[in-house]
């Protein structure tokens, strides 16, 4: 969404309606294409982004508490604080290692 069409290689205007995620419709000006430019520095954030979501995920499923620190993560049991499992970096791959009872 932009009101700078100055971006887009290509502008079709019309007046369609949209729903949005509230279920309130709203107008729509035009459909256009746009051409994207990513930096090192927006394909980190997007990484960092899905990395945030994907160790949360892990938080509310296993019930957890999950320890970083600069060399390796640690995943810990919420109730008993009994670790469930360590990922390293060895030859420039991390590995999970899941401890066993």
């Amino acid at each position: 969404m932009t009101e700078n069409r100055g971006i887009m290689s290509s502008f079709s205007p019309t007046l369609y309606l949209v729903k949005l995620a509230d279920s309130f419709r709203t107008p729509i000006h035009g459909i256009g294409t746009a051409a994207i430019t990513l930096t090192l520095y927006h394909l980190c954030s997007i990484y960092l982004v899905f990395l945030v979501i994907y160790y949360h995920k892990i938080i509310k499923v296993l019930n957890c508490i999950v320890t970083f620190f600069s060399y390796a993560l640690c995943i810990l049991e919420a109730w008993t604080g009994k670790t469930i499992g360590t990922r390293r970096e060895r030859n420039r791959l991390y590995k999970l290692e899941l401890t066993s009872d």
